[in-house]
């Protein structure tokens, strides 16, 4: 894949925005970091040390955890970030990412990091902090939702009760 072909698969997911052309083709040229999988396989795997993230280009990716034998967690789509907790934390993965079909995604590793220009990764660390920031947010909104649905439970059983 050239860099006009990536830039093809990535000008519009939302990840890449407000990216420039000559930034995503930047991103293009690591030809050995832009990695196919097939349905099934596993991209990242709970426990392992890593210090790279990967964003998904094409595909679907099922998020599972040993914790929660059988169950999918989350499902990731074209333009997800994901495996970024250990780069990140240094702490091991969290969760299981499996390719739910054919997949595409560009791995982020030490070495593009090094090589890339300075606007180019501060405009990539700014939108994976964008990214952070939101998922915050989603999982606060999910809790209160939860925390809300759960005391009107209590109050319905305590009516019920009387």
């Amino acid at each position: 894949m050239d860099e006009n072909e990536f830039l093809d698969v990535v000008k519009d997911l939302d990840f890449f925005k407000e990216f420039e052309a000559n930034e995503i083709k930047a991103l293009g040229q690591f030809k050995n970091n832009i990695i196919h999988y097939t349905k099934g396989e596993r991209v990242i795997a709970e426990g392992e040390i890593g210090q790279e993230l990967y964003v998904l280009l094409q595909g679907e990716i099922a998020i599972t955890k040993k914790s929660a034998p059988g169950q999918e967690l989350n499902t990731l789509n074209p333009g997800a970030l994901f495996g970024e907790v250990p780069l990140i934390s240094g702490s091991p993965r969290l969760t299981n990412a499996i390719a739910k079909n054919k997949i595409l995604v560009l791995k982020m590793d030490q070495f593009i990091f090094k090589a890339l220009p300075i606007e180019v990764l501060n405009r990539f660390f700014k939108n994976l902090l964008n990214v952070l920031i939101s998922r915050l947010n989603e999982m606060n909104n999910s809790m209160a939702e939860a925390k809300t649905e759960f005391d009107q439970f209590l109050t319905a059983y305590d009516h019920v009760r009387e």
